[in-house]
């Protein structure tokens, strides 16, 4: 094996600065799909897409 390049190692340590920017991102999106337990269910999430989308055709 043979050290990183420092483009690698800066490549790696941006990777932590994301990943923890879409753990926030994703904890947010949890909250708001648990306060509304209608987006839960894909029965009436595929009725809102159809309505919505459908209308354009």
């Amino acid at each position: 094996m043979h050290p990183l390049r420092k483009t690698q190692l800066d490549y790696a340590q941006m990777d932590c600065v994301y990943l923890v920017q879409i753990y926030h991102q994703l904890r947010e999106l949890d909250t708001k799909i648990k306060k509304n337990q209608e987006i839960r269910n894909l029965e009436a999430l595929s009725r809102r897409y159809k309505l919505k989308y459908n209308s354009y055709y």
